[in-house]
């Protein structure tokens, strides 16, 4: 009974490891390039390609949960198991989020010698495409 227990103790160690390879893509189908696909349980991640392509290697089989972000979409957590017969498709949905206020600051090398506060400004992202 003991040895019984001890092999199925360790034969997730002995199980090689896995390739989880994949793909991004919009609900529309079309590829996220430089998404961000991340195994938080083992601190391990990646970034896909321009063309949406991803490849996450040496991972063990069995269950695995996933983070997968990108600028502009939904953070999806799909839970894969491994090894999988073929990639691995993920589809994200566009978050209608929108970026904050961003402020820009600037100092010119004679206000640095004067010690003189840098003078700050915010602008709107109307303001910004108006000054384009």
């Amino acid at each position: 009974m003991k040895q019984l227990l001890l092999c199925l103790l360790f034969t997730p160690f002995l199980a090689p490891a896995q390739a989880l390879r994949g793909h991004v893509q919009d609900a529309a189908g079309q590829p996220i390039p430089y998404a961000s696909v991340v195994v938080p349980a083992r601190h391990l991640g990646t970034t896909a390609d321009a063309a949406g392509d991803f490849a996450l290697p040496d991972l063990p089989a069995g269950p695995q949960q996933l983070e997968v972000s990108a600028v502009g979409y939904a953070t999806a957590r799909p839970a894969v198991v491994l090894p999988l017969v073929q990639p691995l498709v993920i589809k994200l949905v566009a978050s209608e989020k929108a970026l904050g206020e961003v402020v820009v600051t600037g100092v010119g090398r004679a206000t640095e010698i004067r010690r003189s506060p840098v003078p700050i400004a915010a602008m709107t992202g109307r303001e910004i495409r108006l000054n384009a």
